[in-house]
């Protein structure tokens, strides 16, 4: 990892919390922004650093308390200049993102929230009264293929929505969940929907609202000595306008690539997100072609003007210049939220990772799993 201290003018300076494999992904982009820069890590399990972040310079502090090394920074780093980077099994996420708000830092933190749609509330509110940028790693929104789904769900294009269906076909085996005590843990994990498929139902609930009706069918069909209780599910949906939707889940596929897919159907047309990084789309035309990417509509507005690609957005979210020199492919989505960050926190952009929305994720997988148990919907 290309590991050099910028300067620290108009640089957000982040702290990277919990060195594990999610971390060094994020490593690999501070590394190549030059807008930011790593100045410490924490890893409560690590009294030294490992893997990828061996090559850090020795300028950038490490510790195990989250806390001691803010208080040790305070001086160091201007106060619009801060980040929290929380990238720890997933049911630390809210204790530690206090602590770093509560020292005066903004936070962002991998995917999901949290565990306990309670703490979340708390948090988001505790984040505002402070004043402080509270955004969780949804960065699948900053893809092209994403924003344009997004921009003709919003102008109607599909006609009325009648379909969703979303396939996640994963495998995770026994060297994955062995890899780390916490995989596959309740209090930890909490399970596949909040490890390994939030981001998809981040997807849903941005395009299509919460449905009004839910159920799971689940089944544990390859790991057996999990906590948890399942990694196979089918989830069934119904929106107040009629419309269906299913999700078919599972970390029990064979091993190899994965395949994913996000479906419209409307009564006009379809359109289809795929690929190996929810990065292509296909459109389902009127007379039953399949459309290439290519050929896909041009989206423009009532006036005539070019529709953003995220909703009621004016930000410019096209690869930037800082990608091209930094040799970063446009697609990175990591990257691009990144760079957004930078944008929201130094120069005062609007947010575009609603904490409110990051939430609302973790309240409905909350809702599908204690539904399934037998319980009532919070």
């Amino acid at each position: 990892m290309d590991a050099k201290i910028l300067p620290a003018s108009e640089v957000l300076s982040v702290v990277v919390v919990g060195l594990g494999h999610i971390a060094a992904k994020h490593a690999v982009v501070l590394a190549k922004h030059p807008r930011l820069r790593i100045v410490a890590t924490v890893d409560p399990l690590l009294s030294k650093r490992t893997g990828s972040f061996v090559g850090l310079s020795d300028d950038v502090i490490h510790g195990t308390d989250l806390g001691a090394v803010l208080n040790m920074l305070d001086a160091q780093v201007e106060a619009n200049q801060r980040l929290v980077l929380v990238a720890t099994p997933n049911g630390t996420h809210i204790s530690l993102a206090r602590v770093a708000v509560e020292c005066g830092w903004h936070v962002l933190i991998e995917k999901p929230m949290g565990l306990d749609p309670v703490g979340c509330v708390k948090l988001v509110d505790f984040a505002r009264r402070r004043g402080h940028v509270l955004a969780v790693a949804m960065q699948n929104r900053f893809g092209w293929a994403a924003r344009t789904l997004k921009s003709v769900v919003d102008l109607g294009r599909l006609g009325e929505l009648r379909m969703v269906q979303i396939e996640c076909f994963w495998n995770r085996d026994e060297k994955y969940y062995s890899a780390s005590k916490w995989r596959g843990t309740r209090d930890l994990d909490g399970g596949v929907l909040f490890t390994q498929f939030s981001h998809f139902i981040d997807l849903l609930l941005w395009l299509l609202g919460r449905p009004e009706d839910f159920s799971l069918l689940a089944s544990n069909q390859a790991h057996p000595g999990l906590e948890l209780d399942h990694d196979t599910g089918v989830l069934s949906m119904r929106w107040s306008t009629g419309m269906l939707g299913t999700m078919a889940y599972t970390t029990a596929a064979p091993p190899g690539r994965a395949v994913s897919g996000f479906t419209l159907w409307g009564s006009e047309a379809g359109v289809r997100l795929t690929g190996q990084y929810m990065d292509r789309l296909e459109w389902f035309s009127p007379g039953g072609a399949l459309l290439p990417e290519s050929e896909f509509p041009v989206l423009m507005g009532a006036a005539g003007s070019p529709v953003s690609p995220i909703s009621g957005s004016s930000v410019d979210l096209s690869p930037s210049d800082s990608m091209s020199r930094a040799g970063v492919p446009p697609g990175n989505t990591q990257y691009l939220m990144w760079d957004h960050l930078c944008g929201v926190i130094l120069d005062q952009q609007p947010l575009l990772l609603p904490p409110e929305e990051a939430m609302e994720v973790v309240r409905f997988i909350h809702d599908i799993h204690q539904i399934h148990m037998g319980h009532s919907s919070v």
